[in-house]
């Protein structure tokens, strides 16, 4: 008895994917002609969103790859602010914007501290923070 896998070869797997893709296509290119309430965005319209995007890859990494200790990974972000003007049913200008923030720490022993007199370990730490504008 055979089964469906023994019919899906390479060449059935992607002559089936373009039949599907013509498909989609003839059927998708019908007009339709919409009176100016019927379009989801106009000419004039105003829109603004916020949102918050996918962490730092580097950040990620530095955080799941660590073997040191007393070594912390933290931040947060990115914080997403996007604005956009409709100059007609099809086209807008607008203005992404974003904020991130990434900090760094670690324990660096034998340091010497003259306020105290004493040998001890000190903090060290890295702080950034990213911010980007575009004009769409």
């Amino acid at each position: 008895m055979r089964t469906i896998y023994h019919y899906m070869n390479a060449k059935n797997v992607v002559v089936l994917f373009l039949m599907l893709f013509i498909a989609n296509a003839a059927f998708s290119q019908r007009k339709s002609h919409k009176t100016e309430r019927e379009y989801a965005v106009n000419k004039n319209n105003f829109m603004f969103s916020l949102g918050y995007g996918a962490p730092s890859f580097v950040r990620t990494y530095l955080k799941y790859k660590n073997t040191h200790e007393n070594y912390e990974v933290s931040g947060f972000g990115p914080f997403v602010a996007k604005t956009e003007f409709m100059i007609s049913k099809k086209f807008g200008v607008g203005i992404n914007a974003s904020f991130s923030q990434s900090k760094i720490n670690w324990l660096e022993e034998g340091g010497y501290d003259t306020i105290q007199q004493v040998y001890r370990a000190f903090e060290q730490g890295i702080k950034a923070y990213e911010i980007s504008f575009t004009l769409r």
